[in-house]
């Protein structure tokens, strides 16, 4: 039977230990080996942040880093989830590249925003997609966040 795994995270913002689980988590997301890479680029970022038009075709991913480590810094949430399906149910429903992940949680983006009680508008997010063989072969993360 085929399974699909839906993991989320939420830190407490007051907490130091939780600045330092964000810290390099976008540079992990960006630049792992198993991360599906941009064409253009050498990392597999993509995502919706208002200061980054263009995530997907950026060069450096310092300075998404940067603003991700100021959030975290200013205590703003931030959230992690994770999307993972087994590469049979991912190659099968057509989930075997960056492009098709990006449009599943983007139609998705509201539901979430609704579930957090956050505003459409305001929800932000920065992912990858990833093949990892000997976990969860297919598998999307994410960070998403909300302006304050």
């Amino acid at each position: 039977m085929s399974k699909v795994v839906f993991l989320f995270e939420n830190f407490n913002p007051n907490r130091r230990t939780t600045f330092f689980r964000h810290k390099s988590y976008t540079n992990y997301l960006g630049y792992s080996e198993f991360a599906i890479k941009n064409i253009n680029t050498e990392h597999g970022l993509f995502g919706k942040i208002a200061e980054f038009s263009d995530i997907e075709n950026m060069k450096d991913i310092e300075s998404i880093n940067q603003h991700i480590i100021k959030l975290a810094d200013n205590k703003i949430p931030i959230f992690r989830c994770t999307i993972s399906l087994s590469e049979y149910d991912a190659i099968r429903l057509g989930y075997d590249s960056q492009e098709k992940w990006k449009e599943l949680f983007e139609s998705k983006l509201v539901s979430l925003a609704s579930k957090l009680n956050v505003k459409y508008e305001d929800l932000q997010y920065c992912r990858s997609s990833s093949f990892r063989k000997w976990t969860s072969p297919f598998a999307s993360y994410g960070m998403e966040q909300t302006k304050r």
